[in-house]
């Protein structure tokens, strides 16, 4: 990339769908009213919700879009809203974000629930009145996420933020030959963080309430005063593993190189010291730390079929469901390379820096999977 880039994108999947403004945010725990946070930088956001399709109605997405676009200008950022897109609509309103995001510099948020779905390895969001018969019609029918990131690359302001509530079934997969589910798995430029709502590859049901599971979390979670983004997600990420009792698992890849908060408030006690005190508290200070998986060495054999330079790291064998590290993130087989910066080169290497990890405080790990490299973080539970 030619510019350092810190570009948040989160794909996730409760989707919505009524164009009015809930006027009852208290009583499902939104805050009508935030203190307005501590920000100096500009914070510009595009919001789209596409409902009406003809064929595969959807329930919630304005419903999530329309109660984001509130939270987000209580959070201090200027937000266009769009319902029911077609697809010029949309096309215009990416265009003229990144004019704006180009002009004014600061964050920007580009969020987006309805239809998605993955065609040849690309991620594309479907308008509404999309007349699509045929796989190959998507990339000129459809919005190619790339365009949005496209916008934010080129405008150079240093902070975007993607949010995508599209992991649901292709919409027109009986007359597709491949029928691919969910979105598919883009890889986290540097300074980047993706989240999924749940896995790759995997489909996510509407919620029973006004919101997805994912969103409802999202909106409970975002303003939650001087929080760091990573800890705000694996906090929603907890919430909604337990509230689909581990159906769906939001599914995430960081290259962060710095720190977001959403509602900066040093007025206030930072809310990760709360947390982590909470959890100290009542772990006590002699619980052991863990992160719920087995692992072992990474043989010659191992590193020759996984691509692998040398025979080093610790190979995830298994994960205890819930843990902490299948609630970030980790996969069966997935080989740990660092922890923290520091290189594995055993299961017993893993071990040992587990073993001097704080409970309750974020560690970063590097990972490779699938032929590349990727950061992830974990807050290391309790035995």
């Amino acid at each position: 990339m030619s510019r350092h880039l810190a570009l948040f994108a989160i794909l996730v999947c409760g989707l919505g769908a009524s164009p009015t403004l809930a006027g009852d945010n208290a009583a499902r725990g939104i805050s009508a009213s935030i203190k307005k946070p501590a920000i100096s930088e500009e914070r510009t956001a595009l919001i789209i919700g596409n409902a009406a399709y003809e064929t595969s109605p959807l329930k919630n997405p304005a419903n999530d879009a329309t109660d984001v676009a509130a939270a987000l200008r209580e959070l201090g950022f200027k937000v266009k809203l769009v319902t029911d897109g077609d697809q010029l609509e949309m096309g215009k309103a990416i265009t003229a974000f990144g004019s704006v995001l180009k002009e004014k510099g600061g964050t920007g948020l580009f969020f987006y629930a309805g239809h998605g779905m993955q065609v040849n390895g690309r991620n594309y969001l479907i308008p509404v009145a999309s007349s699509i018969e045929a796989e190959d019609e998507v990339p000129y029918r459809g919005i190619d996420v790339g365009m949005v990131l496209s916008k934010m690359e080129s405008a150079g302001n240093p902070m975007n933020i993607i949010i995508l509530d599209a992991c649901r079934n292709n919409p027109f997969a009986r007359s597709f030959r491949s029928a691919s589910r969910g979105l598919v798995q883009m890889d986290a430029p540097t300074g980047s963080l993706i989240v999924y709502s749940t896995a790759p590859g995997s489909v996510a049901s509407d919620g029973t309430g006004r919101n997805g599971t994912f969103t409802e979390q999202l909106l409970a979670n975002m303003a939650t005063p001087n929080i760091d983004v990573e800890l705000m997600l694996r906090k929603v990420r907890s919430e909604v593993y337990s509230t689909t009792e581990g159906r769906q698992t939001p599914w995430s890849s960081s290259s962060l190189q710095g720190a977001f908060v959403f509602n900066p408030r040093p007025d206030l006690k930072n809310e990760e010291v709360r947390i982590v005190e909470k959890i100290v508290h009542r772990a006590g200070p002699k619980q052991e730390p863990f992160l719920g998986v087995r692992s072992q060495d990474v043989t010659p054999e191992i590193a020759r079929a996984y691509g692998l330079s040398t025979p080093s790291g610790a190979m995830v064998t298994a994960l205890k469901p819930g843990g902490p590290g299948a609630i970030s993130g980790l996969k069966q087989n997935d080989v740990v390379l660092k922890f923290n910066g520091q290189s594995i080169t055993s299961d017993d290497t893993l071990k040992t820096a587990v073993s001097t990890a704080q409970v309750g405080t974020p560690v970063t790990l590097e990972v490779f999977r699938e032929g590349r490299k990727m950061e992830m973080a974990v807050i290391p539970g309790s035995k």
